[in-house]
């Protein structure tokens, strides 16, 4: 599956990201990142703030690539990524997930429309999940865009083993049982506190974690 999100124009949603993670990794289904809309970044990339919000995820054993429609940048490493693999795409409204279709084969007949100047949100172009022969025997569903994502079948304690980043840590928690939120003496809380593990990544967490508590 890839998770295709835009740098800009819809904002990067990174929360919307963590969850298609957790529930990828839950599927057992592989997970890759291509970020859109990079021709929009600051001339200095490396000041991007948007670009920044990614750094958590460059620790994680996820593809990520930043793509263009418009420059083609990005466009040859998806395609070689997809090549032979039957994939869907999954993301907001209005991040480009048919435009990157479009790109990756320019022989196919894709709908694409424009984000809404007034409201920076995605319009569903696409209104089913349709599946696009490419060459290579290369097989892409793309889905309609969503506004909001949330798990289900899912119980609080399950949700860390899909933080690869708190393993390493979470032996050293004083409870077998800690859902490294509110325990005592909890090493997953004390590294994001030092930085050992990205602080972003536990935030996230602990709002997934409150969205399961409140189901």
């Amino acid at each position: 599956a890839v998770i295709v999100a835009s740098l800009r124009r819809p904002p990067l949603s990174t929360g919307l990201i963590d969850r298609y993670l957790v529930a990828l990794a839950h599927g057992g289904v592989a997970a890759a990142l291509a970020v859109n809309k990079a021709d929009l970044a600051n001339e200095s990339r490396a000041g991007d703030p948007e670009l920044a919000q990614l750094a958590p995820y460059r620790t994680l054993d996820v593809p990520i690539l930043l793509c263009s429609t418009k420059t083609g940048e990005g466009l040859a490493e998806l395609g070689a990524l997809l090549g032979g693999k039957t994939a869907v795409f999954v993301g907001h409204s209005g991040v480009g997930k048919s435009s990157l279709l479009a790109a990756l084969s320019p022989g196919l007949v894709v709908r694409v429309a424009e984000v809404s100047a007034v409201h920076q949100k995605g319009r569903h172009t696409t209104s089913r999940a349709r599946i696009y022969r490419l060459p290579g025997d290369t097989r892409i569903i793309d889905t309609p865009g969503i506004r909001e994502f949330g798990l289900w079948q899912m119980g609080a304690r399950e949700l860390a083993v899909y933080f690869d980043e708190f393993e390493s840590v979470s032996s050293g928690c004083h409870f077998n049982d800690c859902s490294h939120s509110h325990e005592p003496r909890c090493a997953v809380r004390d590294a994001a506190e030092r930085g050992t593990i990205p602080p972003e990544r536990y935030a996230t967490y602990l709002r997934i974690l409150a969205s399961l508590d409140g189901a």
